[in-house]
């Protein structure tokens, strides 16, 4: 069995994560916010290989990392509190339940996805800026 890794705080008794480069690891471990890494995949795409870490907090974070520990991208999970005033409005003005907020920082630029239960049985999937702008808008019917 494998012992526990420990770097400032955040810990992992994930092997995948254990076994990923050293640039991969300290990048997921300043990042993580003191969490616990659960999981990692690794992704082979187009001759890249990435890293994805799960962290386990009271809120989901996913670090998303180059084979040389390049920061991609990270992605949590936040509450309708946390979201900018212009992103609330848009929400608002669905009438629908919020579902899933998401916040996306990748390469100092924030996005944010939400997903939202309208009474009438369509799901509405939006992609917004900080200020509110809409990126992208997806509807579909719920099953």
């Amino acid at each position: 069995m494998l012992a526990g890794v420990s770097w400032a705080g955040a810990t992992s008794h994930c092997p995948r994560f254990e076994s990923a480069p050293e640039a991969v690891r300290k990048t997921v471990i300043s990042e993580a916010r003191g969490g616990t890494v659960d999981e990692m995949e690794i992704l082979r795409i187009e001759g890249r290989t990435i890293y994805i870490a799960e962290i386990e907090r009271p809120a989901d974070l996913k670090i998303y990392v180059e084979e040389n520990g390049s920061l991609i991208r990270i992605r949590e999970d936040i509450s309708y509190g946390e979201l900018p005033e212009a992103v609330r409005r848009v929400i608002d003005a669905e009438n629908g339940r919020l579902d899933d907020v998401e916040k996306q920082t990748a390469g100092g630029k924030t996005v944010y996805f939400i997903e939202i239960d309208r009474p009438d049985g369509v799901e509405v999937n939006l992609r917004l800026d900080p200020d509110g702008s809409v990126i992208s808008r997806r509807e579909e019917q719920a099953d």
